[in-house]
């Protein structure tokens, strides 16, 4: 029996190595816009802005009313929160970037009902590793009829991961969600009518461990020493 409880802790260890915490780096992240649902008058533009990378991708729609300030469409952009680089442990939420709604008053039928978003990242440490996930956000902005109604912006339930490979390490990058408090995650973006709202997506990274073939191994041995000792009614 002894021999047994071992031989399966030394598998658990096996199984374990490269699981532990260790610091990693984003060196960059920024995002597209492309495929709209729908919507007239559409177009997609940078600006320049004070946030992370500074440099955020706009997608802009619809026929403003004649009385709105300055003609303004509405739209959606996103930007990137690296650079600067910020670091922090394989496991940890960190903040992918900030995906700002322009809730201007704009014709009904002239909006887009939808719109892909791909975010590309890319990791200074370990170096090497990258993602880019491209996902559909729905669009509902409203009839502002008798008055104003807020619009909202949907996200998908979820998004799928994306492995990297280095050398014999292996990562699993992921987006977890969206909203202000990474504790409190939404899958609703409520956008007040008539104003910029903004909201964050929160990402994560972690080590996926590769078994080393002496592991595969072992535990194929321990598996069938398990079976021989119960045909035997040893355990």
């Amino acid at each position: 029996m002894k021999k047994v409880v071992t031989a399966l802790v030394v598998v658990s260890l096996l199984g374990a190595v490269g699981t532990a915490s260790a610091a990693v780096t984003l060196g960059s992240a920024s995002g597209a816009w492309s495929n709209p649902v729908g919507g007239t008058d559409v177009g997609y533009s940078v600006a320049a802005v004070p946030y992370g990378n500074g440099s955020e991708a706009q997608v802009r729609w619809g026929e403003p009313y004649p009385d709105a300030e300055l003609d303004p469409q509405s739209g959606l952009g996103f930007v990137g929160s690296a650079p600067p680089a910020q670091s922090f442990d394989l496991g940890d939420v960190f903040e992918i970037g900030m995906l700002t709604h322009f809730n201007n008053a704009v014709h009904l039928g002239t909006a887009v009902s939808a719109v892909d978003l791909t975010i590309a990242t890319s990791f200074d440490d370990p170096a090497g590793v990258s993602g880019s996930f491209t996902f559909t956000l729905a669009v509902d902005e409203t009839e502002n009829e008798p008055g104003p109604v807020d619009d909202v912006i949907t996200f998908p339930v979820s998004v799928a991961p994306e492995l990297a490979y280095v050398g014999e390490e292996r990562y699993q990058l992921e987006i977890i969600g969206f909203g202000d408090d990474p504790g409190n995650l939404q899958s609703e973006f409520v956008s007040v009518e008539g104003q910029i709202n903004s909201t964050k997506v929160w990402g994560r990274i972690t080590a996926v461990p590769i078994p080393a073939p002496g592991a595969v191994l072992l535990v194929g041995l321990g598996t069938s020493f398990v079976g021989f000792l119960r045909r035997r009614g040893t355990i």
